[in-house]
């Protein structure tokens, strides 16, 4: 495949995300307001997210916003609980939210209708208003980002981050929040401007790469998840993302000299944990790409660390924005855009994965 990454689907529906993340702000607000207002009236207790995939991730990701701003607990379903052992949940005091690109997800779909049948509250973000699962929720938010064709979803995952993200603020009541969320467009379009020379410059070295961890913490790590899985499905490696916090408990046994590790070096309550995870890294010989918002690498001294072990680090510069909540748009996008460039330099089409479609049904 010769062709240039910026040719693919997958790169330019990238550089259409600050334009969707606006549209969604000024279209999608006034759904958002009834959504929390509804919640508000039934006295909500809990949220339960049913999603498959990437959509799974902005469900997670919309966990962590939930509990920490509005102090409800979340879980994310298991819909096989319903489509194959056929058991059935209480869902009543419950806002029951089902996240998928298409629509047209049978098993989440199977959540949303346990959901409503009983006493739940039942809201879809698609990016289809025709789709099944927006026709049958009780609030429908449209993602409104144009007709995604690359296979791996990109802008839609943002949307869907925003969507939550968006949700979460009115929610909560957090004017701050809201208005912190119109300044992600303009984040990110320093984020699409900075990072092509950045990634021109790191990627060839990830060429032969046959696997790998990515590793953060709190808001970051659903993102993580997902670098993990576009790298999975655009270039076939094997990647694995953890959480910081549990990389301690057994994964951190298979680094080795030159092992490769991503890790997200978020500004923000995270930020310590990767200092000292950088630090065992760095003690391994393992090879450390870091990707920070911070400014400096703060009291990291990654220098130091690797110089005694010869082991090798490379830095990703991410716009500082100064919330870890904000800035898990940039370390998306990063992801987005690595995967993207390191499936060309392999050789491969990122739009076209093998064996994979767009729209996936499961039951």
């Amino acid at each position: 495949m010769n062709r240039d990454a910026t040719q693919t689907l997958m790169w330019k529906e990238i550089l259409e995300q600050p334009q969707v993340f606006r549209r969604l702000l000024e279209r999608q607000l006034p759904v958002v307001r009834a959504i929390a207002a509804e919640a508000d009236r039934r006295e909500v207790r809990s949220v339960v997210v049913a999603a498959r995939g990437t959509s799974d991730h902005a469900g997670t990701f919309a966990q962590y916003l939930f509990e920490i701003r509005k102090g409800v607990p979340v879980s994310l379903a298991a819909p096989s609980v319903l489509t194959l052992y056929h058991g059935a949940l209480d869902l009543r005091d419950s806002l029951v939210i089902g996240i998928s690109q298409s629509g047209r997800a049978e098993d989440v779909l199977e959540v949303m209708k346990c959901g409503k049948t009983s006493g739940g509250q039942v809201v879809a973000i698609t990016n289809d208003p025709a789709s099944p699962m927006a026709v049958y929720a009780d609030f429908s938010i449209d993602l409104d980002a144009g007709l995604e064709r690359s296979v791996a979803a990109t802008k839609t995952f943002g949307a869907q981050m925003f969507a939550v993200s968006m949700l979460a603020a009115v929610w909560s009541g957090d004017d701050a929040a809201l208005q912190r969320l119109a300044e992600v467009p303009a984040f990110v379009e320093q984020a699409i401007q900075t990072l092509p020379a950045q990634l021109d410059r790191i990627v060839p070295q990830y060429r032969f790469l046959e696997e790998g961890f990515v590793l953060a913490r709190g808001v970051g790590y659903p993102i993580a998840m997902e670098m993990a899985l576009k790298i999975q499905e655009t270039n076939y490696i094997r990647m694995r993302a953890f959480p910081m916090s549990d990389f301690y408990h057994g994964p951190m046994a298979m680094l080795h000299e030159g092992f490769p590790v991503v890790l997200f070096a978020a500004e923000g309550p995270a930020f310590q944990n990767a200092c000292e995870l950088a630090s065992l890294i760095g003690e391994k010989a393992s090879d450390l790409l870091w990707v920070t918002d911070a400014d400096e690498t703060g009291d990291c001294a990654l220098e130091d660390m690797f110089e005694q072990t010869g082991a090798s680090y490379r830095i990703v510069h991410l716009p500082r924005t100064g919330d870890d909540a904000i800035s898990a748009f940039l370390y998306a996008v990063f992801a987005q855009m690595f995967a993207c460039r390191l499936a060309v330099a392999r050789g491969l089409d990122p739009d076209r994965p093998r064996m994979l479609n767009k729209v996936t049904i499961t039951r």
